[in-house]
């Protein structure tokens, strides 16, 4: 029910900001309501030569965004694996000081699973994490590798003890919301149903399966079927939820756009569909919201809701 409630403010805020892109709101009073979603990517997704901007200009970066009194904005930390900067702590304690009392979940941290230390467990019971995402390699050549993720996971149960197990019968109040996430290739297939059973067991909130069959190494359709009967059957006898993600190409009406800002490691600022609008070290981000690149991008979207490179996104 919360969850559906969710989504329907996070609908009405998109269109809403939209329909003020369109009114003299914008153009006389250069008003625009700020998006509700802030990824951070703390460092690249890939390897690069590129200057990582430093934990005291992310700070700085983490007060200068919005809040508004319909919606906290929620924060993400993100990038390649963001646990694994020296300085992550800090940062996380900086996110955590905009804690608000919406329903929204307003700090989310996603990593591989690789670097969840002791202290790291420890800061995100300190600064009372609401959400962690486990984006899983799920690759059937990285065994070992897998196995380091399973007793970080284990580990991070017997941290949180009874407030980490979740169970549907009760309203838990504290706590952690742990997704995992795997994207379904030929290499790991054949793992998904020990991952769910084992994920059960651990007593984690959701399991998400991302299905692309546009992909090189993409499983077939009737094999994926058959997998997915599979785990219909397992979630019976299960409390971790399942969401089954396919990537089908159409290009729907897309919510997101006007929603959602990514501010890479060098600074710059993207929407969702990567095009930069700014760069936080030559600008503010109260400047770059309010800036000719910004609204004109908003206007844009009033006209055409979905773009070719939405044809993958697995968030329609």
């Amino acid at each position: 029910m919360i969850n559906n409630l969710k989504a329907k403010l996070y609908d009405i805020y998109g269109k809403l900001s939209l329909k003020i892109a369109n009114t003299f709101l914008l153009e006389k009073y250069n008003f625009v309501l700020p998006p509700v979603k802030f990824l951070l990517e703390l460092n690249y997704t890939k390897a690069s030569s590129n200057t990582e901007i430093s934990g005291y200009e992310w700070i700085k970066i983490i007060r200068s965004l919005p809040k508004n009194l319909l919606i906290n904005p929620t924060i993400i930390l993100g990038g390649r694996d963001s646990i694994a900067r020296d300085d992550f702590i800090d940062i996380l304690k900086e996110v955590s000081k905009r804690r608000d009392f919406s329903l929204r979940n307003n700090v989310i941290v996603e990593t591989k699973g690789l670097f969840l230390t002791d202290e790291i467990i420890e800061s995100f019971i300190t600064c009372k994490l609401d959400t962690l995402i486990v984006n899983k390699n799920n690759d059937g050549d990285n065994i070992e590798e897998n196995n380091i993720i399973k007793e970080n996971l284990l580990n991070l149960r017997r941290y949180y003890g009874q407030y980490y197990n979740y169970s549907k019968d009760t309203k838990r109040s504290k706590g952690l919301h742990l997704e995992v996430r795997t994207e379904i290739t030929k290499n790991n297939i054949d793992f998904v149903l020990k991952d769910y059973e084992f994920l059960t067991n651990l007593g984690a909130d959701k399991y998400t399966i991302i299905y692309n069959p546009t992909i090189e190494n993409a499983v077939e359709k009737e094999y994926f079927n058959k997998i997915r009967a599979e785990i219909q059957k397992m979630k019976r006898y299960s409390k971790t939820t399942v969401e089954v993600i396919i990537v089908n190409g159409e290009n729907n009406c897309c919510k997101y756009p006007n929603l959602e800002l990514k501010i890479s490691p060098s600074g710059n600022i993207f929407n969702c569909l990567n095009c930069k609008i700014g760069n936080i070290s030559q600008n503010s981000l109260k400047k770059i919201l309010k800036g000719l690149e910004y609204k004109e991008y908003l206007k844009s979207l009033l006209g055409l809701r979905n773009f070719g490179c939405c044809k993958n996104c697995i968030k329609k």
